[in-house]
């Protein structure tokens, strides 16, 4: 009797260990870092036959896992549909492209998304709100560009409010699957890939340091680097405090990104603040790798 006792003990044992495994792990023939991509902002171009099969060749010639998809990384969305309004900006100004939401999951169905949100408004940061958004904004987020561009903050802090609310997505499968993803992808939905010119790229070495960039077009890091876009003494609201190195510097986006992320995304500007080693690990960075492009809306005059 002692012994069918200690069987049926171990077998019970057994199989709640069985339920905590990511089926990702029975069913993934390789052994890649476990990957998320997080397609972020406004639709724009990426209904476009050549954009959206573009980006789903990408994400399958990566062969890596997720936690939630087997074959391939699991693919999160936040899109917003309304296209941006023009900047006003000397050959930036660019005409306002909007997309239904069955234009953005006729693009990304294919990829089979964990989680994907579509909303109306790309506006979620607006002047009337922005200081629930940005702490110290004056003087800490004040600065030369700032007086050339007076929006390009704003626009800045609705950008990382959109990644956030994938980043939380990427959060919550990570919470589901009692496991955490090794690398995370934060891309535009405009943005057109190079398969020729991407095969190079290896996750594992992602995985352990390296980040690939193109602007702010496209972030391929590791999850250790994305997390500080979630933290709480930094990024979520976005803050400087008044006497750090920061203050004064980050009037533009590139600057932004490097101060959270430790990521110089642009080698002209640089506010030479941000994340300690510690936070972010030993980071090797290929700045505008060139396996990317954006497909832009028509130019106004």
């Amino acid at each position: 009797m002692e012994g069918s006792l200690w069987w049926l003990v171990c077998a019970v044992a057994f199989a709640s260990v069985g339920a905590l495994r990511s089926p990702v792990q029975d069913q993934w023939p390789g052994s890649g870092p476990r990957t998320a991509i997080c397609i972020v902002g406004n639709a724009r171009t990426l209904p476009q036959a050549k954009v959206a099969s573009s980006l789903q060749a990408f994400v399958k010639s990566l062969k890596a896992p997720g936690l939630a998809r087997a074959r391939h990384p699991d693919v999160f969305g936040y899109i917003t549909l309304q296209g941006a309004a023009p900047k006003g900006q000397k050959l930036w100004n660019f005409e306002a492209a909007n997309a239904t939401k069955q234009e953005v999951d006729g693009a990304l169905d294919p990829l089979d998304p964990v989680d994907l949100a579509t909303v109306e408004e790309s506006d979620e940061v607006t002047h009337e709100n922005i200081d629930r958004y940005i702490v110290n904004r004056n003087p800490c987020f004040q600065g030369e560009y700032t007086f050339l561009v007076p929006d390009a903050v704003r626009r800045t802090a609705n950008q990382l409010v959109h990644w956030q609310h994938c980043l939380d997505m990427v959060v919550e499968q990570e919470r589901k699957s009692l496991a955490r993803y090794e690398v995370v992808m934060i891309a535009r939905p405009d943005v057109s890939y190079n398969v020729d010119r991407s095969r190079g790229i290896d996750l594992q070495e992602v995985a352990n340091g390296r980040v690939y960039t193109n602007k702010d077009w496209i972030f391929l890091m590791p999850r250790k680097v994305a997390g500080l876009l979630l933290s709480p003494t930094r990024a979520r609201p976005l803050r400087c405090n008044r006497g750090e190195p920061c203050c004064g510097e980050l009037d533009r986006s590139e600057k932004i990104w490097e101060y959270l992320m430790g990521v110089k995304v642009d080698s002209r500007a640089s506010c030479n603040c941000g994340p300690s080693f510690w936070e972010t690990g030993p980071l090797r960075i290929n700045q505008d790798h060139m396996f990317t492009n954006i497909v832009r809306p028509k130019l106004l005059g």
